[in-house]
């Protein structure tokens, strides 16, 4: 029964670390991934056209146009800050990726500001960064500091909460937030939109609609489907701690039968306790729940019926063997 207990506490400290790291990499990060997808559209004659179709299906709520779309981020534009504010002469040119940004992009992909202006409005010769380029410049104030890189010199607006864009465990890179271009020549070549339901089920239907008009298009990507692709490891893991499930589950309800058949109540009180914390531990594999605030609840239900119960019957039963005595 002590082997029993151990095991199954860390079984159960195993698989809510297993899940908390998932959910940590799904949902606690400064952007939204979930529902979002974006088509590029190649030639640039059929976007008008792409983005009719997109505003007529009914499974799509809202549509943004963009010159890069944030994630999934389909390539890097690098370049390199040469000099900014409080630079000393022994630090490197610091390497960013250039992002366009608008109220609009920021509220679609649900931005978040460290410091500086929550509109995320920007003048001409303004700039937002991110907290890895600030960290990375050894900026402690950057609001209203210049940073300046090409033939451009800008001044530091805010700081963007860092988002990954990349496989999770890759560092978050430098980034720079300008106003997009003005230029005729530049204009946007993807649509992001929001869509509802089953991605595999809108891209199938997307793809009929478009095949119909007979336009073209050079990609079409889910930001969802494809951060899934980074973190298999751990959904594979899970499905493993899914079979040790079933045999704990199975070894539990034998121990509760043999203290049935020895009449053993502390036993069976705590095999039942233990049997609780591995149904529980079950649940949250099968349904991925994000509520963690029920997950230990139930931990510390379970905890108290395999360890407290037995030890009152135990005790119960001693004092009805001191009166018989």
């Amino acid at each position: 029964v002590c082997v029993q207990l151990v095991v199954g506490i860390l079984f159960i400290f195993c698989t809510a670390v297993m899940i908390k790291q998932i959910y940590m990499l799904t949902n606690v990060d400064n952007i939204e991934r979930k529902q979002i997808a974006w088509i590029n559209i190649w030639p640039k004659s059929d976007f008008n056209v792409i983005d009719g179709i997109l505003q007529q299906q009914p499974y799509i709520n809202k549509t943004l146009h963009c010159f890069k779309p944030l994630y999934p981020l389909d390539y890097q534009y690098l370049s390199k800050i040469k000099n900014w504010d409080g630079k000393s002469v022994d630090q490197p040119e610091v390497e960013f990726d250039d992002y366009r940004i608008t109220p609009e992009i920021a509220q679609f992909y649900g931005l978040r500001m460290k410091e500086g202006d929550n509109s995320f409005e920007l003048g001409e010769n303004e700039a937002f960064i991110n907290e890895t380029l600030a960290k990375r410049m050894n900026m402690d104030n950057p609001i209203g500091q210049f940073i300046e890189y090409g033939k451009n010199r800008k001044r530091i607006k805010g700081v963007v909460c860092d988002f990954q864009t990349q496989d999770p465990n890759t560092p978050v890179v430098p980034m720079v937030f300008n106003l997009p271009l003005k230029s005729s020549s530049n204009s946007p070549g993807y649509i992001a939109f929001k869509y509802e339901g089953d991605w595999n089920t809108c891209k199938k239907r997307l793809e009929e609609e478009l095949k119909k008009k007979e336009v073209s298009y050079s990609k079409l990507a889910d930001g969802e489907e494809f951060y899934q692709q980074y973190i298999k490891s751990e959904y594979n893991l899970l499905k493993l701690l899914g079979v040790i499930t079933v045999v704990s589950i199975l070894i539990a309800i034998g121990v509760f039968i043999t203290g049935a058949i020895l009449d053993d109540r502390a036993l069976k009180t705590r095999t039942f306790g233990a049997l609780l914390l591995i149904m529980m531990a079950s649940c949250h594999i099968v349904f991925m729940q994000d509520d963690f605030y029920w997950y230990y609840i139930t931990f510390s239900l379970g905890f108290i019926v395999m360890l407290v119960m037995p030890g009152y019957h135990l005790n119960k039963e001693a004092k009805k063997h001191v009166q018989g005595a």
